[in-house]
């Protein structure tokens, strides 16, 4: 919510993005915050915050599920072998992650990114592209404060995708620049690849894939 962190009165507000996921934007709110059209006007709605799992996350107990995850090394342990599996080790269950880790993004799949991404497209990506952006800049105004969009993801082209990965990439600047709000290709400005990657993401088996791990929010933060 603005309002909460208004009051922490930031400098500059950091939006970490992968790239693909400005593709998976939908009007499906019961998971993640999504855009509907209301009307003329495309509008954030959240109605997974209504969901069972989302509200015990912030009730007591679940805030003392959190507390306990904070300062157990054995709570610790056992939620993350909760989350990649507990007999993630056997082959069955390697077999089973490995068929899910994503392939490399194609010129084809770069360019449809880039039409969410155009000005002129009136689909209905390309308006939630545009309902977030506009999202940004009035939390930006709200606090008065900068604001930078660190884009992801992008080191997993395909070898024959240079082109339209570049084209990607400059179609995302030119949008964000009609709301003032710089984009980082995070990628090639740290000069991450599809190899680096695999130290900054994942634990486990599913090394390479998924959440930044302790080495992945080193770099970030440095």
């Amino acid at each position: 919510r603005t309002a909460s962190f208004a009051s922490l009165a930031p400098d500059l507000l950091v939006y970490l993005v992968g790239w693909s996921e400005f593709k998976a934007l939908t009007g499906d709110d019961s998971a993640y915050a999504a855009y509907t059209r209301h009307g003329n006007t495309w509008q954030r709605t959240d109605r997974f915050r209504r969901t069972f799992s989302y509200r015990f996350r912030a009730s007591p107990a679940g805030q003392w599920m959190y507390r306990l995850l904070d300062t157990s090394r054995v709570a610790a342990l056992a939620n993350s072998r909760k989350n990649i599996g507990w007999l993630a080790e056997l082959e069955l269950a390697g077999a089973r992650h490995a068929s899910t880790k994503p392939t490399c993004a194609s010129a084809a799949s770069l360019g449809a990114a880039a039409q969410v991404w155009s000005a002129a497209s009136d689909s209905a990506p390309a308006h939630r592209v545009r309902a977030f952006l506009e999202d940004v800049e009035a939390q930006v105004t709200a606090v008065d404060a900068a604001a930078t969009i660190i884009v992801n993801g992008l080191s997993d082209q395909c070898p024959n995708a240079t082109r339209a990965r570049s084209d990607l990439v400059e179609e995302m600047r030119a949008q964000a620049s009609n709301y003032a709000i710089p984009i980082v290709d995070w990628d090639a400005q740290m000069g991450v690849d599809s190899t680096t990657r695999r130290a900054l993401n994942g634990f486990g088996i599913t090394r390479g894939y998924g959440h930044l791990n302790e080495v992945g929010h080193k770099r970030y933060a440095d």
